[in-house]
């Protein structure tokens, strides 16, 4: 590789790059309990809206049930290390194929349509959900999680 390749890439990486390494290095400047929940709550949302923004941004479809993931993977990983014996990374196994059966489920159906209509869609399965979440709240706590 040229010189002036590499270069290029560098710089045109360099926010990439920095992130990454102030990820890495803040745990270990700031070790109060504080910033480090501050931190994971930042990174949790961020990732939240790359992923809404890949959907919108790629495909042009507005999605108002992308929340449904999100509640999944939240009260899925706080019910499971709460009734389960499962360690770390049983856990995540688990959600991530709870995540992709019922993303399959909700394809078959989404899939089919566009526009308005599959904002609809999604946003009738994000609210099936929710009102199974708020009705099971003997085990997951409802609005409180």
């Amino acid at each position: 590789m040229d010189v002036k390749k590499i270069t290029q890439i560098f710089r045109t990486n360099l926010w990439v790059i920095l992130l990454v390494a102030i990820m890495f290095i803040f745990p270990y400047i700031y070790s109060q309990p504080y910033w480090l929940s501050l931190l994971i709550t930042v990174f949790i949302f961020a990732a939240f809206a790359i992923s809404y923004d890949l959907l919108l941004g790629f495909t042009g479809l507005i999605s108002f049930g992308h929340s449904l993931f999100f509640g999944l993977g939240a009260y899925g990983v706080a019910l499971l290390a709460r009734y389960t014996e499962l360690s770390f990374a049983g856990i995540f196994f688990f959600i991530t194929v709870m995540a992709i059966i019922i993303a399959l489920i909700k394809s078959g159906f989404a899939m089919r349509v566009r526009g308005i209509y599959f904002a609809m869609i999604t946003l009738a399965f994000a609210q099936f959900f929710w009102v199974l979440t708020i009705s099971m709240s003997q085990y997951t706590g409802g609005g409180d999680g």
